[in-house]
């Protein structure tokens, strides 16, 4: 599988036709799930630095006081001391902490949420996840990744948010949870607390008031932000979701009846597109056009009218360009065969054209006679 906590993967392949369709079904059902679980509890642990020199103490007070009033969770802090005074190791004073707050809230249909804010670096090989409270002199940090056992090592639901530098290097050989970070795992986040992730975190939870929203929603409205002409965010954010979990949803924490905990979540999807290929394996016959709409329209759920097919072309294997929801794309992303190459706002604006006369024409594909391509214009009678 690629690495999806990395800017840029490697090429790998989808078997046929059908496993790339149903590859995207999963993905959409992840992302936008039927049915949800209402959260009996949601508990948040916000963890930063006591020498922190960013200033993120004013955005955690108004992502908490958020948190605390418009969603109804349990707010806790942890202040990370560079310099302990009591006995033991950083990484050993926070793990003692992430057990106690796991032991005192994990339990069925509850969620943990882990938010840290303050600088980080993922090293020269991009595979560590260090913080630290200041960027200036030689100061103490923390390895996270030696710390995350404690707080993985729950029965609850678990989301990580994470703003600060390298944050997807969190997500390194992770256990199945989910993940909303400021950034990808080799990339700087904004020091500016005015564009930061946890900002726009709270302009987006704000919006929404307490009603329903799933992760990779979230993301999909930050990405609307980071590809509108005027951007408020300097870093791209990146969704890592869980391999076989539904996303998660936030919330307002109240007592609901059975019936309403089957309710579909609101309609909140971003408007933002991700351009997204996928590898064929092998010299497979390319379906028509018509062929593959019947192949989304009865394995992709409703949301096949914002998964559209761009372009197909064939090599050695053969190539599928598709646009899909931002949201979609962060279940869909680290699948074997599927490659990003750039988020986008509008459709193909050149019509992409199929060589097999079987396509049909309801699909606005155009249509040109075979071995076309390569015939040069007719010379001017001048």
């Amino acid at each position: 599988m690629a690495d999806a906590t990395r800017s840029g993967y490697r090429r790998s392949y989808q078997d046929d036709f059908r496993s790339a369709v149903n590859e995207i079904d999963t993905a959409v059902q992840r992302a936008l799930p039927q049915l949800y679980p209402v959260y009996d509890n949601v508990a948040v642990l916000m963890m930063s630095w006591d020498n922190d020199n960013i200033g993120v103490r004013p955005l955690e007070d108004k992502l908490a006081q958020i948190f605390t009033h418009d969603y109804n969770f349990t707010v806790e802090r942890h202040t990370i001391e560079a310099y302990p005074q009591t006995f033991g190791s950083l990484e050993s004073n926070l793990m003692r902490r992430l057990l106690e707050f796991g032991s005192r809230y994990d339990a069925p249909r509850t969620l943990l949420v882990y938010l840290y804010s303050g600088h980080a670096t993922s090293g020269v090989n991009y595979d560590q996840c260090n913080w630290f409270g200041s960027d200036v002199g030689i100061v103490p940090h923390i390895d996270w990744l030696a710390c995350r056992s404690a707080a993985d090592s729950v029965k609850s639901d678990v989301l990580y948010l994470f703003d600060c530098c390298c944050a997807a290097a969190a997500a390194i050989d992770k256990k199945d949870n989910e993940y909303l970070v400021a950034a990808a795992m080799e990339t700087i986040a904004s020091s500016n607390t005015i564009l930061s992730f946890t900002n726009r975190l709270i302009n987006i939870l704000q919006a929404q008031a307490g009603t329903a929203i799933a992760v990779p929603q979230i993301h999909a409205k930050m990405m609307a932000v980071m590809t509108a002409a005027n951007t408020l965010m300097e870093s791209t954010p990146i969704h890592i979701g869980a391999t076989t979990k539904p996303a998660i949803v936030l919330e307002r924490v109240v007592k609901v009846s059975n019936e309403v905990k089957g309710l579909r979540v609101a309609d909140t999807k971003g408007s933002g597109k991700v351009l997204v290929s996928v590898k064929i394996r092998g010299r497979a016959s390319i379906p028509s056009a018509q062929k593959f709409q019947q192949w989304l329209l009865s394995n992709v759920l409703e949301e096949v009218e914002s998964v559209k097919v761009e372009a197909m072309f064939q090599a050695n294997s053969c190539i599928v360009y598709f646009t899909l929801p931002i949201e979609v794309w962060g279940s869909l992303d680290g699948r074997e065969g599927f490659q990003f190459v750039d988020y986008v706002n509008s459709h193909n604006l050149w019509q992409p054209v199929m060589e097999d006369p079987g396509y049909g024409s309801s699909t606005g594909l155009s249509l040109r006679p075979r071995g076309s391509e390569n015939v040069p214009p007719p010379r001017s009678s001048k």
